[in-house]
């Protein structure tokens, strides 16, 4: 029989030993990925936020949901929330609204180092989609009346995904985009005024074939202050035929010639290209048969030879991300799955050792589950990732769209590098428009009061029913310490039977 000086020393053990689990379920200091969670808000079928992070230890994240307001047709609109270390995830507010048809797209989102923010989205349906971009100081990100008034870019729009901007000052600014003005393919405009006034798109490429599309438009604002693009030549039904790398001369806002990198005459083909430089040497990706990188170190005039960096890992999962550290490492971050019986699927992480790529570690990993009914499918897809503060790296990804939508899954982890010095927000100042010298580039005003089959009421309960927010990194301690709670009080009141 167990004395009670022993049976109380049992408890108390087994009690630190709970304690200790709970603790260490997710270490915030620790080399490991987070456990993966949803970001609250978010409808079922959302593709990943566009993730920006400024130096003020806060990632800005934007999306495209569908919303439904008492008595009204389905709108899908532009969706902003923001994420900290410390705080997670908070509740999703919607900023700009369709301005034609009733559906805005997000295309693309840059952060100038005046604190403002520019983002450009699509609007319209399978008839006609128009080119859109509006700008708000990073620190009102969140208050749908700050956002300036959507401008028109463009009409002739051939895809209302495949658009990009960058932000070479807060003055000089360019998006390309897939249009079809004189025939497919990529269309370049330029702001000098801080994005007020815009010029005529002018064409930089066209299509080999009049029923090829341009697709997967991906940029890179190198640390010189160049701009590199690169993206997929498509068919009509989807399949991979080139892809495609041109670079900007910001001297006289004029893009290179676009030379092709790599083709592909059958099958599925090219696809999902990613583009980075990173001590001036380029880093192209694409997926041919598994993901391949070609490098440059002359700016893209010459390439090495295609090199296949993952022998285990296939599948076309999406997008792929590419992400600079505070150390200047660089890291990859993919979903694809390793066959097996049965085939791995995950969402991966590499990083660049000099000559070669890390073993692929998983962030989240396992067998895929087709369900098309429920809400347990596991496919991961589409990775996107940015690093807040030089040293937290956050991945986030949802399951393939073949499958039911499940949310957009998140995961972050503290890296082995510096945390760079916090930096407020500038406070914006009126600066005087220049006068334009370039005779490569004229703006002209577009029209920014174009007809619209909605008016301007923001559809401010849209998001309100949301649930509570999940994305508090302490919250999986906080659970792992319920069940010791529950086991003290049960011990206490053991005692106290036994001492009678």
């Amino acid at each position: 029989m167990f004395s009670k000086s022993l049976f109380s020393k049992i408890i108390f053990a087994l009690a630190i030993l709970i304690i200790g689990s709970g603790f260490s379920s997710w270490n915030h200091d620790s080399d490991q990925w987070s456990p993966q969670q949803t970001i609250p808000g978010y409808q079922p079928d959302t593709w990943p936020p566009i993730l920006v992070a400024d130096q003020n230890h806060v990632v800005h994240a934007f999306s495209s949901q569908w919303l439904e307001k008492d008595g009204d047709d389905p709108k899908r609109v532009i969706v902003y929330n923001q994420w900290t270390p410390d705080q997670g995830w908070n509740e999703p507010i919607d900023i700009l609204l369709p301005q034609l048809k009733d559906d805005a797209r997000l295309n693309s989102v840059a952060l100038d180092q005046a604190g403002l923010i520019h983002l450009v989205f699509a609007s319209g349906d399978n008839t006609q989609v128009n080119l859109y971009y509006s700008k708000v100081p990073a620190r009102d990100a969140g208050k749908a009346s700050a956002w300036s008034e959507p401008i028109l870019i463009a009409t002739n729009v051939q895809d209302p995904e495949n658009a990009a901007i960058y932000v070479n000052d807060p003055l000089n600014l360019g998006i390309l985009f897939a249009g079809t003005e004189k025939g497919n393919g990529m269309y370049a405009t330029y702001s000098t005024d801080g994005g007020e006034g815009w010029s005529h798109p002018v064409s930089i490429f066209s299509t080999s074939d009049r029923e090829y599309l341009v697709n997967n438009l991906q940029i890179n604002r190198g640390g010189a202050g160049q701009v590199h693009a690169i993206w997929n030549e498509i068919t009509d039904g989807g399949q991979g035929r080139g892809i495609y790398y041109t670079v900007l001369n910001t001297g006289d806002l004029r893009w290179r010639a676009p030379q092709k990198i790599a083709e592909a005459e059958s099958g599925y083909g090219t696809n999902t290209p990613a583009i980075i430089e990173r001590d001036g040497e380029l880093f192209a990706f694409y997926n041919l048969n598994g993901i391949m990188m070609r490098r440059s170190m002359d700016g893209g005039a010459s390439w090495t030879n295609p090199v296949l960096i993952f022998s285990r890992h296939v599948g076309v999962n999406g997008a792929l991300s590419l992400v600079i550290d505070s150390n200047n490492d660089l890291h990859l971050l993919f979903g694809q799955r390793i066959t097996g019986n049965p085939d791995i699927h995950g969402m991966w992480h590499s990083v660049w050792q000099g000559e070669k790529w890390s073993e692929p570690e998983a962030i989240v990993s396992g067998p895929a589950i087709p369900d098309q009914v429920g809400v347990n499918a596991f496919d991961p897809y589409e990775a996107r990732a940015v690093a807040s503060q030089g040293n937290i790296l956050l991945v986030t990804w949802r399951s393939d769209p073949g499958l039911k939508g499940n949310g957009v899954w998140f995961s972050y982890k503290v890296l082995d590098a510096p945390e760079l010095p916090g930096e407020t927000l500038p406070v914006l100042q009126q600066t005087p428009t220049p006068e334009l010298s370039s005779e490569s580039y004229t703006p002209t005003p577009t029209p920014q009061n174009m007809p619209s089959d909605q008016n301007n009421e923001l559809l401010l309960d849209g998001l309100r029913n949301v649930p509570e927010q999940t994305g508090n990194p302490m919250k999986p301690m906080a659970l792992g310490i319920i069940p010791t709670i529950f086991l003290i009080a049960g011990a206490i009141v053991l005692l106290r039977k036994i001492r009678r």
